[in-house]
């Protein structure tokens, strides 16, 4: 990952580059770049923001062999040269042409941070978003465990939340990785994230385990299942509505491009689809074990 100054220097010489290569051509592109885009046409290629680039570049150069000619002048070939790549720069121009911006990143040598320096909070987000999914997969686990001889049913539902959460995590875990980051597991994702909701949940957690542990009467064992959903649906409100679409969602959309941009969006909707069935269904366990412990006093 460049640094500021690395960025500032690698912008002058692209522009001086493009000014000498093709002098009234780029007046008119950095122009148009400005106007767009807010910013430079360099500063577009500094920053990573190849899509960008291209979508302008197409915008004036309709013709496939007309974008193509286009990428190689003003994009490929500077880089190239300036970055000093043993690549050909036609290979670059072809992997900007087809959308394939993975490729784009490996060739620059970007591949794990070819982003624009939001990576540390990204990071500390997506640490947060993993422990609290560690925790879910350990809560839900353990109360199926607790509901498997009382109600198969439920139980049924709490172990398929937790196997879902779990198949969530591996998901964060991925896209993590793909950013350069790299998660601590289970327990050290919880203490390492400064989230003091999440290590709320962690203690409640914990301390939840430390219970089940312990012989107790019928009243108190339903009591402690119904608390626990209750809780649990509270988390699944934080990983699901606060987390993912209001913060992780839209960051996706600057740190990804393309079809790798459009499958990570994909990928965290459908997360976040989930997150809602587990919070309405934590909910509704919670409801029907308080319910059923009601009835049963009842008729005692």
């Amino acid at each position: 990952m460049l640094s500021n100054s690395e960025k500032s220097s690698l912008e002058q010489k692209l522009t001086d580059m493009l000014k000498r290569v093709a002098p009234g051509a780029f007046t008119a592109l950095d122009m148009a770049a400005r106007r767009c885009c807010g910013t430079s046409f360099p500063r577009l290629l500094v920053e990573g923001r190849f899509s960008e680039a291209k979508e302008l570049l197409k915008k004036i150069y309709s013709s496939e062999t007309g974008l193509r000619t286009a990428l190689l002048i003003f994009v490929a070939k500077p880089l190239v040269e300036l970055l000093g790549l043993d690549k050909k720069p036609e290979e670059l121009a072809e992997a900007m042409l087809r959308d394939d911006w993975s490729r784009v990143y490996e060739i620059l040598g970007l591949m794990t941070k070819p982003y624009r320096g939001v990576e540390e909070d990204v990071g500390e987000m997506l640490l947060c978003i993993y422990a609290a999914e560690h925790l879910a997969v350990k809560a839900y686990l353990l109360l199926g465990d607790l509901l498997a001889r009382r109600d198969p049913l439920l139980s049924s539902v709490s172990s398929y939340i937790g196997l879902e959460s779990k198949a969530h995590m591996e998901a964060v875990k991925g896209i993590a990785a793909r950013l350069g980051a790299s998660l601590p597991e289970g327990e050290e994702a919880a203490e390492k994230c400064p989230d003091p909701e999440i290590k709320r949940l962690a203690d409640y957690v914990q301390e939840l385990e430390e219970k089940t542990k312990q012989p107790s009467s019928i009243d108190s064992a339903e009591s402690l299942l119904a608390e626990a959903f209750r809780v649990l649906a509270g988390l699944e409100k934080l990983t699901g509505e606060e987390k993912y679409t209001q913060l992780l969602l839209p960051l996706m959309k600057t740190l990804f491009r393309g079809d790798e941009g459009q499958l990570v969006s994909m990928l965290i909707d459908n997360i976040v689809k989930d997150e809602e069935f587990h919070e309405e269904a934590a909910k509704t366990l919670s409801r029907l074990i308080a319910l059923r412990a009601s009835s049963r006093r009842r008729t005692a």
